[in-house]
């Protein structure tokens, strides 16, 4: 075999390689929202249990450093992170959505990630809650000062 043969037999196998290794993170990504969908819905249901490391201290700081890094990378402030974390409601939720991702076979690190989806997609919606509201009321001000001086 020429070298122009092996390079094009090599450019062929690295080429099915790339297309299965593609279609194996598709169908993983897909099978993670599929999980994240179905944890929310037993959350909803009242049917999500705790995770498995939950009482384990080393685990849970684990967890929450590496959640926290995770959404700091998608742009949530550090404050809000804690302030989020810091509400016991809410940490029970994101904790009990951890427990219904693991009890559908999910990584500790998809964990992780998920919960700090959830941390950034609250961050977000307050902010465009906050914007909205400004916008909305902003108007109010205006005219209510307009009454005063009719």
């Amino acid at each position: 075999m020429d070298t122009l043969s092996v390079a094009v037999l090599l450019f062929a196998l690295a080429t099915a390689a790339l297309w299965r290794a593609l279609i194996h993170l598709k169908s993983r990504a897909q099978r993670f929202e599929e999980s994240k969908k179905a944890a929310w819905v037993s959350l909803q249901c009242g049917s999500a249990d705790l995770p498995s490391w939950i009482q384990n201290e080393e685990r849970l700081s684990a967890f929450l450093f590496g959640a926290q890094r995770l959404a700091l990378r998608k742009g949530v402030p550090h404050r809000k992170i804690l302030e989020t974390l810091a509400t016991e409601h809410v940490f029970g939720q994101l904790i009990r959505f951890a427990g219904a991702l693991e009890h559908r076979k999910a990584t500790f690190a998809e964990q992780q990630l998920a919960v700090a989806e959830t941390v950034a997609e609250r961050f977000n919606y307050e902010e465009r809650m906050r914007v909205a509201s400004k916008i909305f009321f902003s108007g109010c001000s205006t005219d209510q000062k307009e009454r005063q001086e009719i």
